[in-house]
């Protein structure tokens, strides 16, 4: 069997997925494990903290409408702990059109428009990384 040459540089890095919709989380979970990137969940902001505290993702990407804690707050929140506060995010939301996606952003963070693209997300994702680590 021929193996299977990872794209975008996803060998080994952590993402953790946020967002209240089980079947959206599972689709990103699936576009991101075929790329190769661990990948953590979490349905609010309240448990999206506990676990980048303990998962220190890559990459979040986060929703921004949901229960408990919205996307914001999550964020004020991330950004007030100096263990995630540097932690790229990437907002989520169905609040936008396609069009406005990518022009759109959430205090310096990208906005993607539900449905997610595959590419378009893992551009982003790859963006991202190449940031955190240069």
């Amino acid at each position: 069997m021929e193996e299977k040459k990872l794209k975008h540089n996803g060998y080994g890095k952590k993402i953790l997925i946020v967002d209240d919709d089980p079947v959206t989380l599972m689709m990103l979970e699936k576009i991101l494990l075929s790329e190769g990137y661990w990948v953590a969940q979490a349905m609010n902001g309240r448990d999206a903290l506990y676990i980048a505290d303990d998962f220190l993702p890559n990459v979040i990407v986060l929703d921004i409408m949901m229960p408990v804690m919205d996307g914001t707050i999550t964020l004020k929140n991330l950004e007030a702990n100096p263990r995630t506060r540097n932690i790229p995010v990437l907002f989520l939301t169905s609040l936008i059109s396609k069009k406005e996606e990518l022009k759109k952003s959430i205090k310096n963070r990208t906005v993607l428009a539900k449905p997610i693209d595959r590419d378009t997300l893992l551009q982003e994702i790859a963006k991202c990384i190449e940031k955190e680590q240069g």
